[in-house]
């Protein structure tokens, strides 16, 4: 245990690491990247987006945790230890995303009861 958060300190330490972004059916999307441990989920956003040629928002995983806040916080979450040489695999999902349109007129209405409700 001493020596996997030995290593974990030493991989968390360096400023960055090597990532593969996986889609959520686990196919590759390009050759890994080396990136600040510092990148935010917005920063990923623009790099997948980038690597599609999309503009989508997604959601990022690395081991079933996910990227809330940056790549450091939830890598330091994490019991397993980390490499600088293996690249760290991070699943992108595309968010749901829910347009709901505004109610402006009532076109028909229900009627009501006839007599009185028991």
């Amino acid at each position: 245990n001493n020596l996997s958060q030995a290593t974990m300190n030493t991989a968390v330490s360096d400023s960055k690491i090597l990532v593969n972004f996986l889609n959520a059916n686990g196919e590759n999307t390009g050759a890994p990247l080396e990136v600040p441990l510092d990148t935010t989920t917005a920063q990923l956003q623009v790099l997948v987006n980038a690597l599609l040629g999309a503009e989508e928002k997604y959601q990022f995983h690395v081991n079933d945790f996910e990227i809330t806040d940056c790549l450091r916080k939830t890598l330091e979450q994490q019991e397993s230890s980390l490499s600088t040489e293996k690249a760290v695999e991070i699943r992108y999902e595309p968010q749901a995303v829910f347009r709901v349109k505004a109610v402006t007129r009532c076109t028909s209405s229900m009627p009501g009861h006839g007599e009185a409700v028991i």
